[in-house]
């Protein structure tokens, strides 16, 4: 329908009380006049145009340039098609809830921002705002006098806050079948969940607190939501360490339940001037699962003796209440830390309740002799290595070296593309760079012709020297990935590395060559010093798998020592094994009486647990009657636990798939309730590595990050950290040899 240029009648649009369908108004480009919508609830005659029950058509309504007419259009009740009008682009048409609760009040401005027609008792007709309930006259007309209820909402505190609740709404991400889908809803605006958040991703993610300076990082939070404060700096550090604070005490709840936990120690260094005592323990919580966290990052005061290191240990044992619950430390092999385990030992062994009597207190760290072993290896070679690390690095500095270095490895039809430049704190990374480098051999010596200025070519008898020494290298690198990817090392692992290095040191050690048993020689020393004799624990671990038991131990021996030393030695072990199994018995009382570690048998594991029904608690299962078979059965034989567990030799299918020693022998608490509990103790003791993997080197340098930290900061965020991992189950495995290494890429497309 169109109206002509000239008339002067205002438009007019009447929509029942029940029709159902939107609709649309649009205006051609240069109108100029308002639109009003209005709903009458009485109206019962259409103007100008009707749309039947029946219309199956959609009706389009423009409005000429100068069209001032009033255009009435009624909507029948059953009309089921949509009617569309055009209205001016410039024109905004605000599209408000209906309040089912308006009745008898106008569709007006009152209407639409919150006020509904009240009946007073006296019978006077009110409008009443719906949030703060003041009464305003209505006055006569359509509107109801507009700007006495404009100047209210200006005013009224309630209609400012459910308008920010329109306007602030969020996703709710909820499954359904295999499909993640978004629900609208309304929700509460909460500035400190915001800051907690916050606090979470800086602890996290390592994140800079000057963050929260920036404008980017404002302008993207307050994107999302409007009435975002901006947070401070000292307002973040501050909620860090309130998390902190908050973790602490619900891991001092933890640890007040445990019987015995293991520690790991390492040294931290921050430049030159700050050290710090990395301090994790390693103990069974309530429901016997083996856990993990950081006690604590407290600072060494110089000077840094093993005096003052076991003095800040003991302190922080104080201070969480289990200096009576420790077993064992875990160190590296340095001369320090070795003199503060003697003095912690004293310290905590006055009370009489170490395991083993202390036997087994002090644990070194089975990575770090590998790194030792390794870091010998490299000095017999140190000219290569600085050879090849300087090549490496004047090559990177200048494109056009590169690109000539590029040129002759094309003619070559070599197919390696790049070089690798380490940082000499990380021997894993010097292996890496020398390998690398070693592709590369026949390059070296050409590129040296066509640039004079490149004069630090190593000679062919140091590339063959350096290759026999990267071939060990290489069983070390793999030996310790492996014990760090294991996140509880047993003894099978342990034993297999330690025999793989073991053999291949022999090997080499017959080689002709004098300068690689000189190196050999060097490297086998450190194997000597600290795995020459096994030690105890490995040996008890060793036994109390149930895929070695007493059996690989007795050829372990027999295999690497005379067979006198060879029975000597399994003597000794059988005698340690028995002397600890005796004071478990006793400390338990008696071997039916005492306490075992009760647990469901993990899937692919051999075991039959206790099981109970509601229905019949009085029937046995067939589960049931095993296990108190076991128990009649130890209990009226003579033979101990351990000697039945002994003459069971080695069960190579003991252990099925996803299935640890720890859980073979939780499932068996019924049958070996005392020798179960003493596995579980000894096997969960970390003799394979400290709380982090190792950097290569004897300690962990702590990066930039924390070192511009407050000492106090740096314990808050590394310890929150760890704690807000372990509560999310986040296992984080970070390879630190990347950290370590610049890999270069030859331009090989230019």
């Amino acid at each position: 329908m169109d109206a002509n240029e000239d008339a002067n009648e205002g438009i007019n649009l009447e929509i029942n009380e029940d029709a159902n369908e939107d609709i649309n108004l649009k205006v051609n480009e240069d109108a100029n006049e308002d639109i009003g919508l209005k709903v009458i609830k009485d109206a019962n005659e259409g103007i100008n145009l009707n749309v039947n029950e029946d219309a199956n058509e959609d009706i389009s309504l423009k409005v000429n340039k100068d069209a001032n007419e009033g255009i009435s259009l009624k909507v029948k009740e059953d009309s089921n098609e949509g009617i569309n009008l055009k209205v001016n682009e410039h024109v905004d048409i605000l599209k408000e809830d209906l309040n089912p609760a308006v009745k008898n009040l106008k569709r007006t401005y009152a209407a639409m921002n919150g006020f509904i027609e009240i009946t007073l008792s006296n019978g006077l007709k009110k409008a009443q705002c719906v949030h703060c309930e003041e009464k305003f006259v209505v006055e006569p007309g359509d509107d109801g006098g507009t700007a006495q209820f404009q100047r209210h909402v200006q005013q009224c505190e309630g209609c400012e806050e459910t308008t920010k609740k329109r306007l602030i709404m969020s996703y709710k991400t909820c499954r359904i079948k295999n499909d993640n889908v978004r629900i609208l809803k309304n929700f509460n605006f909460d500035q400190e969940k915001v800051r907690e958040a916050a606090a979470g991703m800086v602890i996290g993610n390592e994140c800079l607190f000057k963050m929260f300076k920036s404008k980017v990082f404002n302008l993207f939070v307050n994107s999302f939501n409007p009435e975002f404060e901006r947070i401070s700096p000292r307002i973040a550090k501050g909620d860090c360490l309130r998390i902190y604070e908050d973790e602490k005490e619900e891991l001092k709840e933890l640890l007040e339940t445990v019987d015995k936990l293991s520690l790991t120690a390492e040294l931290w260094h921050v430049g030159n001037k700050t050290v710090y005592v990395c301090l994790t323990g390693h103990f069974f919580d309530s429901e016997k699962k083996l856990q993990r966290r950081i006690l604590s990052l407290c600072d060494v005061p110089s000077p840094r003796s093993g005096l003052a290191i076991s003095d800040a240990i003991f302190k922080c044992l104080l201070d969480w209440g289990i200096e009576n619950k420790v077993s064992s430390i875990t160190v590296d092999c340095s001369s320090a830390s070795g003199v503060a385990l003697d003095h912690l030992k004293h310290r905590i062994g006055s009370n009489g309740k170490l395991l083993f009597g202390g036997k087994v207190f002090h644990q070194r760290c089975c990575v770090h002799i590998i790194d030792l072993m390794a870091q010998n290896g490299l000095n017999e070679i140190h000219d290569f290595v600085d050879n090849i690390r300087k090549s490496v690095r004047y090559l990177r500095l200048s494109k056009k070296c590169l690109l000539k270095f590029t040129e002759i490895v094309k003619q070559l039809h070599m197919p390696s593309k790049k070089l690798i430049l380490d940082d000499s704190a990380c021997w894993n990374a010097t292996y890496s760079m020398l390998v690398a480098a070693m592709e590369f051999r026949e390059v070296f010596p050409r590129y040296q012709g066509g640039d004079p200025d490149y004069t630090w070519l190593p000679t062919s008898e140091d590339w063959e020297r350096g290759e026999q020494v990267c071939q060990i290298l290489k069983v070390l690198v793999d030996v310790k990935k492996v014990f760090l990817r294991s996140e509880n090392l047993t003894a099978r692992v342990l034993m297999k590395g330690i025999w793989k290095i073991r053999e291949v040191l022999s090997k080499k050690s017959m080689a002709e060559n004098p300068y690689l048993q000189a190196v050999v020689l060097k490297m086998k020393g450190i194997f000597d010093k600290f795995w020459g004799e096994l030690p105890l624990l490995i040996a008890l671990a060793t036994v109390l798998d149930p895929r070695l038991n007493m059996n690989f131990l007795e050829f372990w021996f027999r295999e690497n020592y005379p067979e006198f030393e060879a029975e000597r030695k399994i003597t000794y072990v059988r005698d340690a094994l028995y002397e600890l199994f005796n004071g478990y018995v006793v400390s338990q009382g008696s071997s039916n009486g005492g306490q075992c570690m009760h647990g469901d048998g993990p899937k692919g594991c051999s075991s039959s647990v206790c099981v109970h029904t509601e229905d019949d608690e009085t029937e046995l299962s067939f589960s049931d009657s095993f296990e108190l078979y076991m128990e009649q059965r130890t209990a009226k034989s003579d033979k101990s636990e351990l000697d039945m567990y002994l003459e069971e030799g080695p069960c190579h299918s003991a252990l099925g798939s996803g299935c640890s020693v720890l859980e073979w022998w939780k499932a068996r608490s019924y049958g070996y309730p005392i020798l179960s509990k003493m596995a579980c103790d000894i096997l969960s003791i970390p003799f394979g590595a400290t709380s982090r993997s190792s950097l290569g080197t004897l300690h962990r340098i702590v990066d930039h990050y924390h070192a511009s930290m407050s000492k106090e900061m740096v314990q808050a965020l590394s310890c929150a950290a760890d704690w807000l991992n372990c509560s999310n189950g986040i296992r984080s495995s970070p390879d630190y040899e990347k950290n370590f290494v610049k890999e270069i890429w030859l331009p090989w497309g230019l």
